[in-house]
């Protein structure tokens, strides 16, 4: 006979506590799968689109990757031909694989040629063996989706090994973050990331400038950059929430009201999302980052690249 002790189950959340945020995609994920257990919202950044999609609590503020995936295609159709060689770097993770998946879809129906398909972690040998992978079979454009330590770690192989594709994509900030770039010892121009909020030149971002240089005296440039621009764009739907939800506020007065008045909401900085009863979009704008001009046969490239045409005129 096989006795066995139940342990009591320990809360996920404080009874005092009303909601929840996360940037970061894995403990985004999995917050929103414990949040959606407790009936706890929260408010995240990078997440696995399919986990979002299913939750009834959980506000994806920045497009998923798989939606950023699903327009990638497009942007390499515009730069190169079907027969570029284009290779795929993805993260290990829920968030990497179901992004490859979307991509993987959409490149096949649009006929990319698509030579390499490798999952990558972020260590020194194992990102040399992928470069040369890449290297090998001849792969001009490579599109990593990963988060920013894989995206140093290869850079910093590709340099050591000579490899110097035409073109660096990304679905997201794995690329275009500050600290990537002085920790790769510099990007090329060939680097381009889709990203979720607005820059610096826009009146959002010079709103946000001023507003740093008011209440943090002693703040740099460093301080006021993208990478914080993105923290803060979230924390301006979650606002907007609070605001809608009233001074009565609950869990349920918060979704409904993120459902009805947040959906569709323009702040300045990141694209307006879709949320509804059942509904969990997100956004499916995203913004192009890039170093430097890329220009296709001398025309330059559109700044947007979007599946929701009323969203980037004022950017």
């Amino acid at each position: 006979m096989v006795q066995i002790n139940i342990k009591p189950v320990t809360p996920l959340f404080r009874p005092n506590v009303f909601g929840a945020m996360a940037i970061i995609g894995n403990t985004a994920t999995t917050l929103g799968s414990l949040g959606e257990i407790a009936e706890v919202p929260s408010v995240v950044g990078n997440i696995d689109g399919r986990v979002a999609r299913e939750s009834m609590w959980t506000f994806g503020a920045i497009p998923y990757w798989d939606t950023s995936s699903r327009l990638m295609d497009d942007y390499i159709l515009s730069t190169a031909g079907t027969d570029t060689p284009v290779g795929v770097v993805f993260m290990a993770s829920p968030n990497g694989e179901g992004a490859h998946e979307a991509f993987m879809e959409e490149a096949e129906a649009s006929g990319l040629n698509i030579v390499v398909e490798q999952p990558i972690d972020p260590f020194p040998a194992t990102c040399s063996n992928e470069i040369g992978r890449l290297a090998d079979a001849g792969v001009e454009v490579v599109y990593m989706i990963t988060a920013s330590l894989p995206a140093i770690c290869v850079h910093r192989a590709a340099v050591d090994a000579g490899y110097d594709p035409t073109a660096w994509l990304s679905p997201g900030y794995g690329w275009s973050l500050s600290f990537v770039n002085e920790s790769a010892g510099g990007l090329p121009e060939s680097v381009t990331a889709f990203g979720h909020t607005t820059s610096l030149e826009t009146e959002a971002g010079q709103f946000y400038e001023e507003q740093i240089k008011k209440f943090v005296p002693e703040a740099t440039k460093d301080d006021y950059s993208v990478d914080s621009i993105l923290s803060y764009a979230m924390a301006q739907l979650l606002i907007e929430g609070l605001t809608a939800a009233g001074p009565e506020l609950t869990r349920v007065g918060f979704r409904e009201a993120m459902e009805t008045d947040v959906s569709g909401v323009d702040t300045g900085f990141s694209p307006p999302p879709i949320y509804a009863p059942g509904d969990r979009s997100g956004p499916v704008s995203v913004s192009l980052w890039e170093p430097g001009t890329w220009l296709v046969d001398g025309v330059e490239t559109p700044t947007w690249v979007t599946k929701d045409p009323t969203w980037y005129d004022g950017f």
